[in-house]
């Protein structure tokens, strides 16, 4: 049993390891607000903390994909989308995500905070506290 233990322990580390490096290295870094703290009952015996947590997407510090070739006449969209504020899509999509975070972190802080995370750029709704990420 206490081998099994171990094995369970292992395997979970390595996953969290392996995980941290889709996050180094397709990430992307913003602030996240703290909306509500949440310990969810795993089992008889555990609970899971939780943040959820909302924050805009961050568009201009994603990896840019490839523009498709430029067209001598414009539509509509492309005249209307020059006609606005240039700044404008700067933030990008207003986005929540629940992080799993020890106890520690769950006392640190709380509603209202401000946090800084990765989100995977293909699925903002999957993301990681920064020091968890950077351990």
């Amino acid at each position: 049993m206490k081998n099994l233990a171990c094995l369970l322990c292992a395997v979970l580390l390595f996953s969290s390891c392996d995980n941290n490096e889709e996050f180094k290295k397709n990430g992307v870094l913003t602030q996240a607000t703290i909306l509500e703290k949440l310990e969810k009952r795993k089992s008889k015996r555990s609970t899971q903390t939780v943040f959820r947590v909302n924050f805009f997407t961050q568009p201009n510090k994603e990896k840019p994909k490839p523009e498709p070739e430029k067209k001598d006449k414009k539509n509509v969209d492309d005249i209307i989308n020059s006609l606005g504020n240039p700044d404008a899509g700067k933030l990008g999509n207003y986005t929540s995500a629940e992080l799993i975070v020890n106890n520690a972190e769950f006392e640190k802080y709380k509603v209202g905070d401000k946090v800084d995370i990765y989100y995977l750029k293909d699925t903002p709704s999957k993301a990681r506290l920064k020091e968890y990420v950077n351990k």
